[in-house]
């Protein structure tokens, strides 16, 4: 038994790192929930997308030239659908939708425009859907524990403590053009006083700007928030 634990604990995969979801080298679905783990009764259809983002499935079509994960519609270019127009199923994994690793959203499709696109540039083995309500996106990524569309700081999922799949740095040129290979920035936090406050209250202007308060500071109250 203790060499079997060994063993086990040789076998791994970083999931923070986006090329460990290269599904010609690697088996990330071995580590998340798949697609069919999540009900689809939860689930919107996903020409939704078409309305929350209309120009993300054409931006998708010409940055990646994958022609089968689009559809026309009524003249326009949206994302193709499977599984009861559900799921829009990166190429790695429309021929096994079964071992399809699940990214649910919430909104009109929040995080669509990038990540189809990274799926499919980085050969990722991943489904994505927009969950019904706001209260179903919390409820399947609460009990799924995998990947999902989030955002930070936030207080949904920070007792679990999820951490940010990380991609290729920032390329700005790209991102113009509608190409989203890269990360987004960081956006930073930032101090604002009204004028006059040096004059006012120079005490209350000094401890603003001498207070340091991170992002990490904001995760610990939020933690202690839904602790309590």
């Amino acid at each position: 038994s203790s060499d079997l634990r060994k063993s086990q604990e040789a076998v791994g995969l970083h999931l923070t790192f986006y090329g460990n979801y290269n599904s010609s080298w690697f088996h990330p679905e071995n580590y998340a929930a798949k697609i069919s783990d999540v009900d689809l009764n939860k689930l919107q259809n996903c020409t939704s997308i078409d309305e929350g983002y209309p120009a993300a499935a054409r931006l998708y079509l010409e940055a990646t030239g994958d022609v089968d994960g689009v559809e026309d519609r009524n003249g326009q270019t949206g994302y193709k659908c499977w599984l009861d127009q559900k799921w829009w199923l990166a190429p790695a994994c429309r021929a096994d939708p079964a071992n399809c690793i699940s990214i649910v959203s919430a909104g009109k499709g929040w995080g669509f425009p990038d990540i189809t696109q990274k799926a499919t540039f980085y050969n990722m083995n991943v489904g994505t859907a927009v969950a019904s309500t706001f209260a179903n996106y919390v409820a399947i990524n609460t009990e799924l524990q995998s990947l999902l569309y989030a955002w930070s700081p936030d207080s949904n999922f920070v007792a679990y403590q999820q951490l940010a799949v990380q991609f290729p740095e920032r390329h700005d040129a790209e991102i113009l053009q509608g190409i989203y290979r890269s990360m987004l920035a960081r956006q930073p936090l930032f101090k604002c006083v009204a004028p006059g406050l040096e004059v006012a209250a120079s005490r209350a202007l000094g401890l603003a700007e001498n207070f340091i308060f991170g992002s990490k500071d904001i995760e610990a109250l939020l933690i202690q928030l839904v602790s309590a």
